[in-house]
């Protein structure tokens, strides 16, 4: 008997619907893909299609922008993620970004990295504090 195999579809969304769901300009959506800063997941001759991990992508770009990170910037961080991470180009859909608007850290399962790909450490004192506290011997005042 032969069994079927469940493929997973993936959803298209048109420009139109980047559009609605982003709020880029189509102009914007353009450049960026022209200069190959984010690219749609298909293309035809006349039409580009956009998936979910895309969305996220432009919208990650967008919120970058807004913290007043450059265009050029942005393509510099999209380029070491993408030589740190090759196995996958949609990087920015898989990642959380922590920024203070001068410097942007990235996040993937625990592991923190600058823009350069050096890793970094997180420890939470606080934690680390009340672990302490309590085993410390009690202090005449």
């Amino acid at each position: 008997m032969a069994r079927k195999e469940q493929v997973r579809r993936t959803e298209y969304f048109t420009r139109g619907d980047v559009l609605r769901f982003v709020g880029l300009s189509p102009r914007q959506i353009q450049y960026w893909d022209e200069t190959k800063l984010i690219r749609p997941a298909r293309k035809t001759k006349r039409r580009r299609y956009y998936d979910f991990a895309n969305l996220v992508e432009l919208r990650a770009v967008d919120a970058l922008r807004k913290e007043g990170f450059s265009t050029q910037k942005v393509r510099s961080f999209v380029a070491t993620l993408k030589r740190m991470m090759p196995r996958n180009e949609q990087v920015l859909s898989r990642l959380q970004l922590h920024t203070d608007g001068r410097t942007l850290i990235f996040q993937e399962k625990g592991a923190y990295f600058d823009t350069n790909g050096q890793g970094l450490l997180k420890l939470d004192l606080e934690r680390l504090y009340h672990q302490v506290r309590p085993a410390m011997p009690s202090q005449p005042m």
